[in-house]
């Protein structure tokens, strides 16, 4: 048998057509199985644009994400290859924007960048959770922050949670409170997106929040007062896809606990979803 037979249009017998079928469904199959293994979630260098879409994608259902980086630092004259993690605090055009553990937030670029802080070679995208819940709160007003963190994670574990994240307005009434202490112990949070406090009035405080976990508002016990919680947004974070009868006892959970008005609306979200 020839190799390759001009004649009869074959390579090792097998019809060219055919193998040129076979080619691309084999080449299908592996770009579906690079997504299953998360690869969506690793980018090159030169795909940064890439990776602040999904970015973009997850922080709006909820996600906090973190990243890890591979790249040198732009005007080191080593150009030694360095590796970095933080969260992902922001995304607009080609440009990602880190806050380390220390609280520093610097810029990364693609490989070829050079208004940044750091040019990327490599990018991975960390989601703290696999999927999320999200739901408007039915309880705006709580007697006082404890009673607020307390239920808050009562919630969490009665509808199954690994994680809880907040996004929207707190407003503290207290008279013990200050806004240097308030800023210095809540602004410094890591598993958060933003977290601002402004002073709102004599002893009223405004909290403004993106996508913050739970544990990062610990600090509010040490602050009397009560709390106003109109339009906050709450996210379950589960590090699994839920099906659909969890969903209904999450749902089942929210709704008994007072977070969730009866038929009330939730968004549930996924990576495999959303990417």
């Amino acid at each position: 048998m020839r190799i390759v037979d001009t004649e009869e249009g074959r390579i090792l017998g097998v019809n060219f057509v055919d193998l040129v079928v076979l080619a691309v469904i084999l080449f299908l199959a592996f770009s579906f199985g690079k997504t299953l293994l998360g690869s969506e979630l690793v980018f090159d260098g030169d795909e940064v644009y890439k990776a602040v879409k999904a970015y973009s994608r997850l922080d709006s259902k909820g996600f906090i994400v973190e990243a890890r980086i591979e790249g040198r630092y732009i005007g080191d004259p080593t150009r030694k290859l360095r590796s970095m993690r933080g969260v992902v605090v922001s995304a607009r055009g080609g440009t990602l924007y880190l806050r380390n553990i220390h609280g520093e937030v610097y810029t990364v670029g693609g490989s070829m960048s050079y208004l940044e802080d750091v040019a990327a070679e490599r990018i991975e995208l960390l989601p703290v959770a696999e999927s999320t819940l999200g739901m408007y709160s039915a309880r705006t007003h709580f007697r006082s922050t404890g009673e607020m963190l307390d239920a808050l994670e009562e919630l969490r574990q009665a509808a199954g949670a690994g994680r809880l994240m907040l996004t929207g307005e707190l407003l503290l009434a207290s008279g013990n409170a200050s806004l240097p202490v308030l800023k210095r112990e809540l602004e410094t949070c890591y598993y958060c997106t933003t977290l601002e406090v402004y002073r709102a009035g004599e002893g009223l405080y405004l909290i403004s929040m993106k996508n913050v976990e739970l544990s990062e508002l610990s600090a509010l016990r040490r602050h009397a007062g009560d709390v106003s919680a109109e339009e906050l947004r709450i996210y379950l974070g589960y590090g699994r896809e839920l099906s659909s009868g969890e969903l209904e006892e999450a749902e089942k959970a929210a709704a008994e606990l007072g977070f969730l008005r009866r038929g009330g609306e939730t968004g549930y979200a996924s990576i495999r979803r959303l990417l």
